[in-house]
This record gives structure tokens, C-alpha cells and sequence, in this order.
């Protein structure tokens, strides 16, 4: 599938998307139809994290890493959505800033790192909690590690180490 391909694919989605948008406009105040469309905002950017990294918790199966071409499908698709839920500023379009919330700020960071091996993912999730010691270290690492297990036997013990510390810094 090509980018090109991807863009044909969500069209008629993206159609959908815009009819249901303006028969929200037209039958909800403007502020509780943009609250509308920014709460099915940040549930298309929680799928979207899910097709690329499994959870913190909890079975990972059988699940394996996207290749590049798939993951470039896939940032791909979040720039097209942004736009989509953004409409430029115009109607009923979410503001860019809004939009731009941490979970979509946190999926552009996955992009950054989705290739990085295991040991360099362990390494960079070590250098995210010494650096931010006033904000949350970067979970989605962790997450990420999960699908990436096979590559080092010792993933799994640091994984458990960094969630004994976070959960007592939470306690704390």
C-alpha cells in the first residue's frame, strides 16, 4: 500500500467524518460539538497508538513490530486525520493547538523512536527519567520494549525495575 493509496483509503472516511461533523454543528451548541469531535479526536489517536505499540499491561500475544513501510503508514494517517479534524480552522475544525495534545505529541515521539532496538530504547528510556525528574518518564519506551523482547533476554527485567520505580515515585 502506498501513501497514495492510504489517501484514497480514508476518504470516504474522511466524507463520513465531515457529514457527521456538520449534522453536529447543526444540532449541538459549537463549543459541545467541537468537545464532541475532540473526544472522538482522542479516540482515534488511542487506536492508532495501538496498532503501533501493545499496552503497558497485560497480554502482548503474538503481536510483532510494524515494519518502516507500515509505520510510515501509519504517521502518515495521523497527518491526514490532523488535518481532517483540524479543517484548517474553518466550521467546526479543532484548533491546532488543541489538538496537539500529549498523546498525539507522544505518538510523534514513537514515530521518532519505533526503529531504535532494544537496547537503544533501554538506553533512551534511562536518559528520559534522569532528564525529566519533574515530568513523567516516557512510558510508550516501555511499551515499545514490549514488542521487542525476542531482541534481549534482559528486557523483560528492566522493564519490571522501571515499573517498581515509577510506581514508587507515583506512591511518593
Amino acid at each position: 500500500m502506498s501513501l497514495t493509496d492510504t489517501d484514497e483509503a480514508v476518504a470516504t472516511l474522511f466524507e463520513y467524518l465531515n457529514d457527521n461533523f456538520s449534522i453536529l454543528a447543526s444540532n449541538l451548541s459549537e463549543n459541545a460539538a467541537q468537545e464532541t469531535i475532540f473526544k472522538v479526536w482522542s479516540e482515534l489517536l488511542i487506536s492508532l497508538e495501538s496498532a503501533l505499540i501493545p499496552p503497558l499491561y497485560g497480554e502482548v500475544g503474538n503481536r510483532i513490530p510494524l515494519n518502516p513501510r507500515q509505520v510510515s503508514l501509519v504517521r502518515h494517517s495521523v497527518d491526514l486525520f490532523f488535518g481532517c479534524f483540524h479543517a484548517d480552522g474553518q466550521g467546526i475544525g479543532i484548533p491546532q493547538k488543541q489538538l496537539e495534545t500529549a498523546r498525539y505529541k507522544g505518538l510523534k515521539e514513537i514515530f521518532s523512536v519505533y526503529s531504535l532496538s532494544a537496547q537503544a530504547l533501554m538506553d533512551e528510556y534511562t536518559k528520559s527519567i534522569s532528564v525529566s525528574r519533574r515530568r513523567k518518564p516516557k512510558v510508550y519506551i516501555l511499551q515499545l520494549l514490549r514488542l521487542k523482547t525476542s531482541e534481549l533476554s534482559c528486557v523483560d527485567g528492566f522493564i519490571k525495575e522501571a515499573l517498581m520505580k515509577r510506581s514508587s515515585e507515583q506512591t511518593s
